[in-house]
C-alpha cells in the first residue's frame, strides 16, 4: 500500500493496519521500519484490543454493545502500563474519539510506544486502524503529537481512496 509505504520510508518506523475482530486485533498489512532496531509485526498476528493503540482506536469507534462486550472480559496485565480498569478504559477510548488518535504507552510491550488513527468507509464508519509503532528510545512522551498527525494524515489518505469525504 503506497500510503503505508510512503509513512514507513519517512518516519522509518514500522506501519501497521489493523481491523477488529472478536476482542482482539488483527494486522491485515505491514510496513517494516529498515532500521536496525525496529518492532517487528507480522500479518495475521493478532494482539489484545486494551492494550494497543489500534485496539483503543478500534474499540473507541465501536457500537457501544459491542464495545463495551469487549471491555467486559478480563483485561490482562502484559505490563505494568497495561490498562486493566474499564473504567480507565472508558475514559481513555473517549480522549481517543476527542483527539482522533490513540497511543499505547508501553502497555503491550516495555520500551515499545505506538499511535494510531482511524480509517474510515466511505459512510466515515471506522473500519480499520493505521499505527505506526516505535522503540521508545525513538519516540519520546513530547514527540508523539508530531507521529500521531503523521498517522492521521495517512490514515486520512487512505479513507479518501476508500470514498471517505
Amino acid at each position: 500500500m503506497p500510503i503505508m509505504t510512503d509513512l514507513a520510508a519517512r518516519l522509518n518506523e514500522t506501519c501497521d493496519l489493523s481491523v477488529y475482530n472478536r476482542g482482539e486485533v488483527y494486522f491485515i498489512e505491514v510496513v517494516q521500519g529498515s532500521r536496525a532496531l525496529t518492532v517487528a509485526a507480522a500479518v495475521g498476528r493478532s494482539l489484545p484490543v486494551h492494550a494497543t493503540a489500534s485496539g483503543k482506536v478500534l474499540l473507541a469507534h465501536l457500537p457501544d454493545a459491542e464495545s463495551e462486550a469487549a471491555l467486559e472480559g478480563p483485561l490482562v496485565a502484559h505490563t505494568q502500563r497495561t490498562i486493566t480498569r474499564p473504567g480507565e478504559l472508558r475514559r481513555q477510548l473517549d480522549v481517543v474519539r476527542a483527539q482522533g488518535f490513540a497511543f499505547d504507552d508501553e502497555e503491550l510491550e516495555p520500551g515499545v510506544r505506538a499511535v494510531s488513527a482511524p480509517v474510515r468507509d466511505r459512510d466515515g464508519n471506522v473500519i480499520a486502524a493505521l499505527s505506526v509503532t516505535c522503540p521508545t528510545s525513538r519516540l519520546p512522551l513530547e514527540g508523539v503529537s508530531a507521529v500521531a498527525a503523521e498517522a492521521r494524515q495517512a490514515a486520512d489518505a487512505i479513507s479518501r481512496r476508500l470514498g471517505w469525504r
